[in-house]
Parts: C-alpha cells; sequence; structure tokens
C-alpha cells in the first residue's frame, strides 16, 4: 500500500480515501513509529519523512522542510481517526 499527503503523487487518492472513512494510519520503520510522514510505502520498503533536528524540531532551509528518504521494513497499521 502507498499513502502520500502530496497531491501529485499516487497515493494521494488512497490517502484521501482513508481519511474520508475517519480512519487514519500508523506508520512504523523496523518496528520503530515513524513522525512526520509524507509518504509511505510498505511493499518498497520506504518511507518519506520530514526531516527533524535534535531538538525535535523539523528542519527548514529558506521556505522549504527538509525531507530524508529511509528504508528499511514498513508496516502500516490503519485505525480509526478518532
Amino acid at each position: 500500500m502507498r499513502l502520500s499527503v502530496n497531491c501529485g503523487d499516487d497515493g494521494h487518492s488512497q490517502w484521501i480515501s482513508l481519511k474520508s472513512l475517519g480512519r487514519t494510519a500508523d506508520i512504523f520503520l523496523d518496528g520503530v513509529w515513524q513522525a512526520n510522514v509524507v509518504t509511505v510505502d510498505d511493499e518498497a520498503g520506504t518511507v518519506l519523512r520530514y526531516k527533524t533536528g535534535d531538538d525535535g524540531r523539523l528542519i527548514v532551509d529558506g521556505d522549504e522542510f527538509i525531507c530524508e528518504l529511509v528504508k528499511g521494513e514498513v508496516e502500516i497499521r490503519l485505525r480509526d481517526a478518532s
């Protein structure tokens, strides 16, 4: 499954469908919950997420957030959003 918050991504329609059903997804990489996920693809084993500094804040370059692509064993757990 591929999910993405980016409008131009193939996983965006699945993300919108999920949200319209009142559901959300928890993303795990190698068993560790992931925050700030932009795009996830469990078949490819990839997570694109906003990069954070040591202080936990998102890293920004000018007016753009910096992303990082990480790979490993990806699990997408669907649940009710409430």
